[in-house]
C-alpha cells in the first residue's frame, strides 16, 4: 500500500501532473479583488485523489520539496502565461 503511495506522487512529480487554478481574494469591506491564491490540482487520474492527500504523502516520504518546487514553478508559469498582458510579455522574452 506504502509503495503504490509513493508509486503515485513520484509519478506526478515525474510528469508534473500539477495544474494552478487561481482563487481571488475578495475585500469584505467594498468586493474589490485584493489578489490571488494559487491553488495546486492533480491533472492524472492514480491513487492520489486530492491536494491535501498529495502533500500527506509527499511528507511521509520526505518529498515535500520537490512537490512545493513543482507547484511554484508551475504557479509561476500559469500566471506569467495568463495574468500579464501579450504585449508585455514580449518584453520578457527579448
Amino acid at each position: 500500500m506504502a509503495n503504490s503511495k509513493k508509486e503515485a506522487l513520484d509519478y506526478i512529480i515525474q510528469n508534473k501532473s500539477i495544474k494552478t487554478v487561481f482563487q481571488p481574494i475578495i475585500s469584505l469591506r467594498n468586493g474589490s479583488i485584493l489578489g490571488h491564491e494559487a491553488l495546486s490540482r492533480i491533472t492524472c487520474e492514480n491513487e492520489i485523489k486530492n491536494p491535501d492527500m498529495m502533500f500527506t504523502i509527499a511528507e511521509e516520504f520526505n518529498r515535500l520539496w520537490d512537490l512545493e518546487l513543482l507547484c511554484r514553478t508551475t504557479a509561476l508559469e500559469a500566471a506569467f502565461e495568463f495574468m500579464i498582458p501579450p504585449i508585455i510579455k514580449n518584453c520578457f522574452l527579448m
